[in-house]
């Protein structure tokens, strides 16, 4: 200690094995994390020389390249105080078709630039099968969800990792849980509040709602009034768009299946004639009616004074004539009347109808094949 240890300029490098070059060491010292350069003052690597039982004195670099990807991999290139331009990152780190470099190219370089272009990436390997799970077992769902979060601003992405969430949600009953556990269900009905008027984003938003609550432990009072009063008005905002009315109704009648106590959350004038109005001038939907029906099943059992009903009945009667050789439709109409026939103002209305008794007897052997 305390005095200068005379370093000669360049050393020679003996042999190089892999990523480690091997120089010619003088045992005088013991050094660790030295840089090292060539002979035209370019950086090389990390140089160390040391002591090693049953070896002698040991000089070696590190390759700068090796440094770098053990950099990269253990998420500390957001260390280096440098910003490398967005192309230059990717056509460093990525690889195609490669998930967990995205996820690993997100990890290291966090300005809004790279991310926003890693979440894109990451949204386009959901659309792709063969890559799906891949994306899933990575970690990608909680990164998507998360970068809803962040990038919330940015409409375009929003709607990109929705759309990708929604493929995660086709998948398999853990790609679900996934999503639930990383805070999606919260997310999805904030984005879904701050743009009523995009179609797009209620549609993949109200989808993706109805795939998470098919569990039906997903279902919570404490957002399950917030997640009705956004499908209604996702439905009432966009009648004409048959996907969402599908999914809107079929996600309503999970949650009022589940918390009979919401159903007043979701009868209301306008909604009323709006379900009349989707019997009415949809009834040959086939996959619409499927959810429709249970819906006003499930909101004519509730245990709520239910005569803001009473204008459904007709259109009810009408649904399950219409519709004669469909048990969904059949079983879930029967029921509605029976259910709101308890009102004895609802069950004259019902036997008053030209086809309400046709109505209850045609739908009745359904009724009973159900319950054997």
């Amino acid at each position: 200690e305390g005095k200068e240890v005379p370093m000669a300029r360049f050393d020679e490098v003996l042999r190089r094995r892999d990523d480690l070059y091997f120089l010619k060491a003088n045992g005088t010292h013991c050094c660790a994390g030295c840089p090292a350069f060539d002979a035209d003052s370019q950086f090389v690597g990390i140089q160390s020389q040391l002591k090693a039982d049953g070896e002698g004195c040991i000089s070696r670099v590190l390759s700068t390249t090796t440094i770098v990807k053990h950099l990269f991999a253990n998420a500390m290139c957001g260390k280096l105080q440098q910003t490398p331009p967005i192309a230059d990152i990717w056509d460093t780190w990525y690889a195609t078709n490669d998930t967990t470099r995205i996820i690993s190219i997100m990890a290291n370089f966090k300005t809004k630039d790279v991310l926003s272009e890693a979440v894109q990436r990451l949204c386009e390997h959901t659309a792709k099968t063969e890559l799906l799970e891949g994306v899933v077992a990575c970690g990608g769902t909680k990164v998507i969800v998360a970068s809803i979060s962040q990038f919330k601003e940015d409409e375009a992405l929003v709607r990109s990792a929705l759309r990708s969430l929604w493929d995660i949600s086709f998948g398999e009953i853990n790609n679900r849980r996934h999503i639930v556990e990383a805070g999606g269900v919260e997310t999805v009905l904030e984005v879904m509040e701050l743009y009523p008027r995009n179609q797009d984003i209620n549609e993949f938003s109200t989808v993706l709602l109805y795939n998470l609550t098919l569990e039906v432990s997903t279902i919570s009072a404490t957002w399950a009034k917030r997640g009705v009063r956004n499908a209604m008005a996702a439905m009432l905002a966009f009648t004409n768009v048959d996907v969402l009315q599908k999914f809107a109704t079929g996600l309503l009648g999970s949650i009022v299946r589940a918390l009979p106590e919401v159903a007043p959350e979701v009868v209301s004038e306008a909604s009323v004639a709006h379900l009349n109005s989707l019997i009415q001038n949809k009834w040959n939907n086939v996959l619409l009616m499927e959810n429709v029906a249970p819906l006003l099943a499930a909101l004519a059992k509730t245990e709520w004074p239910n005569p803001a009903l009473r204008p459904c009945i007709p259109h009810i009667i009408d649904l399950i004539v219409n519709q004669n050789t469909n048990t969904t439709i059949l079983l879930n109409g029967n029921n509605a009347l029976w259910a709101l026939g308890v009102d004895v103002d609802n069950r004259i209305a019902i036997l008053q109808h030209p086809n309400g008794t046709k109505a209850l007897a045609g739908s009745a052997h359904t009724l009973l094949a159900a319950r054997k």
